[in-house]
């Protein structure tokens, strides 16, 4: 029975000790691959954590729910930052070097999760336009068109149970009904 080269306690130790590893080991790990090796074309590094760290917090990923991380709402705003929202990047760099500084000597995207939550709820009491400024790109990432980039998957969609036809057949309503079916109405 011990013949196989992967025996039940074998299979079991390697599962834990793999098991053991991924808890310990830093959110950016579990970043799709293509996305990790892929550089952002406008956000830096420390940009891209700090502000995929703030998204994680405004749409979490809770009991099996997917959240910002999922739907790719940090390469989304990466993606309308060197595109159609160009002009409105000098604020969002000034926002994101706001939290930075709010956040003081320890990187946000550093800061444990509850912390982070305590940094984002002062810095939306000091500096309420800064907050709002990061918040709107991880909301229209969450559920935007996933051919922008962000929704990845259409897991925002699903949250909110969206169908996502975007055919639809007539009639569509008490307008749309031919004329003679409006007059007996």
């Amino acid at each position: 029975m011990n013949d196989s080269p992967l025996s039940r306690r074998r299979f079991l130790g390697v599962a834990g000790g793999v098991a053991a590893w991924l808890v310990a080991a830093p959110p950016d790990l579990f970043a799709s691959s293509a996305e990790t090796a892929q550089a952002y074309k406008v956000l830096t590094t420390e940009q891209a954590a700090a502000f995929d760290a703030f998204a994680a917090q405004v749409i979490p990923s809770e009991l099996g729910s997917p959240g910002a991380r999922e739907a790719n709402v940090t390469r989304f705003a990466d993606n309308g930052l060197a595109g159609f929202a160009k002009a409105q990047r000098p604020e969002f760099e000034k926002a994101l070097a706001a939290l930075s500084a709010h956040a003081g000597a320890t990187p946000f995207a550093t800061m444990t999760s509850a912390r982070q939550i305590e940094v984002m709820r002062d810095f939306d009491k000091a500096n309420h336009g800064a907050f709002e400024t990061l918040r709107a790109p991880v909301i229209a990432g969450m559920f935007a068109n996933p051919s922008y980039g962000g929704n990845a998957g259409k897991v925002g969609w699903k949250l909110l149970g969206f169908e996502d036809r975007f055919f639809w057949q007539a009639p569509f309503g008490y307008y749309d009904q031919p004329a003679e079916a409006k007059r007996r109405d």
